[in-house]
């Protein structure tokens, strides 16, 4: 099959912190963390609980959306590609 379906979808971790309001521990781990669009979008997706939804579009000023400097080959859906 083709395509990406709420049942093969891959869920990013940044997705679980937020969930359990845990996501202030990366800029204290990291700094900065960038994030590919495609990752942006999955967060951003209708099935992503509101939550995460919220916090993506009200970001805090440590995460960015970056598109990658180089291309993967393709081997999953497109957020996998984007790393």
């Amino acid at each position: 099959m083709t395509g990406r379906n709420d049942r093969s979808r891959r869920y990013h971790s940044l997705r679980y912190l937020v969930v359990i309001e845990r996501d202030h521990l990366l800029p204290a781990l990291y700094g900065r963390v960038f994030i590919p669009p495609a990752v942006a979008e999955e967060l951003d997706h209708q099935s992503t609980p509101d939550i995460v939804r919220a916090w993506l579009a009200s970001r805090p000023n440590w995460l960015e959306i970056r598109r990658p400097i180089h291309r993967l080959p393709p081997v999953g859906d497109a957020s996998e590609n984007a790393v």
